[in-house]
């Protein structure tokens, strides 16, 4: 590799394996995650609904507020307004065709947006049975997400792309009520324990997860990064790894050890793939992990490209009204 040529490390979330549940002591580990999550959450909620995945969310609502109305951000549960809240909120107010979509974390294949989210639905109708609730699933491909990490790049080193066309050019529907479905952000920032009982299951089931991926089951979400890797590489990025924050290999250490073997005379990590895919039990952020990288890997020149969720926001609102509308109109039912 040419001398002063970057190595691209897109640094992202794990997820399970696909066939992860098959061994029960994984699903009893997984349960107990919940149950510990849920004993930390009362006092936590309004930091929870707050940062980054928070910023992100509340910025599509507001991108996307031109063409939708009734647009709430909500989050899985325990964390507040939970889907089941907001849609009955959404229901006493009057509404009854309901489109729930992934916002900030839940845009990609993933556990959480393939399996979690639905599950979630399916419990809600059964308190309003009445309603017309449809979900558009991860509904981010990865051409789109190679062209969010590529804008974004050139957005932060101060490039200036064009600014992304806003969704007031598409036209709208009044008939719909409109669920964005948002990560809560699980950084633990202080310890008692309860926060260190559910810190200590979150880290033992990535590990799991993680030791799953050593043994070559893979992932939608390794799958699908891989698929964005090669995106880019095809556009002239000439040396790119995904490392995972956690639940996956290889992580971010690993990943980036492979760049500087390459040739890399320094590292770009791009949080972007964290903004839209974080794993529904990961206690992480990409701040965290990168602090992490650079004192495990201090001899390398590691920049890290923060992703500017606003900028993002604008660049998909366009895509994010068209699919609520065909979802509203063409969308399978949640039964």
């Amino acid at each position: 590799m040419a001398d002063n040529k970057p190595g691209l490390l897109l640094m992202c979330h794990g997820d399970f394996p696909g066939n992860f549940f098959t061994d029960p002591r994984n699903r009893r580990l997984y349960e107990d995650c919940f149950a510990a999550m849920g004993s930390i959450q009362e006092d936590d909620n309004d930091r929870l609904c707050n940062g980054d995945l928070a910023m992100f969310s509340h910025s599509i609502a507001s991108s996307i507020a031109g063409c939708l109305n009734g647009i709430e951000v909500s989050y899985p549960r325990p964390v507040r307004p939970d889907i089941g809240q907001t849609i009955a909120s959404m229901a006493a107010k009057g509404s009854r065709a309901i489109v729930c979509m992934g916002a900030a974390g839940l845009m990609m294949p993933g556990h959480g947006t393939l399996e979690h989210v639905p599950g979630e639905l399916r419990m809600v109708l059964q308190d309003h049975p009445s309603l017309d609730i449809r979900y558009t699933g991860p509904w981010l491909d990865a051409n789109m997400a190679a062209d969010i990490v590529q804008r974004s790049l050139e957005y932060a080193l101060g490039h200036c792309p064009t600014d992304p066309a806003s969704s007031r050019e598409i036209a709208g529907s009044d008939d719909l009520s409109v669920v964005l479905v948002s990560t809560p952000d699980y950084s633990i920032r202080t310890y008692d324990d309860a926060r260190s009982e559910f810190a200590r299951i979150a880290a033992m089931l990535s590990n799991r997860s993680g030791r799953w991926h050593d043994a070559g089951i893979g992932s939608e979400t390794v799958y699908f990064m891989e698929n964005v890797s090669a995106t880019l590489q095809a556009r002239g990025f000439s040396a790119i790894e995904t490392g995972f924050i956690d639940f996956a290999t290889p992580g971010i250490e690993d990943a980036a050890l492979r760049l500087i073997d390459k040739g890399a005379s320094h590292i770009v990590v791009t949080g972007v793939p964290a903004l839209l895919h974080r794993h529904p039990l990961s206690i992480i952020s990409p701040d965290e992990a990168v602090k992490w990288l650079r004192a495990m890997i201090p001899y390398a020149s590691i920049s890290y490209l923060k992703p500017e969720p606003v900028f993002i926001a604008r660049m998909l609102s366009g895509h994010m009204v068209s699919t609520v509308l065909d979802a509203g109109n063409n969308g399978t039912r949640i039964v």
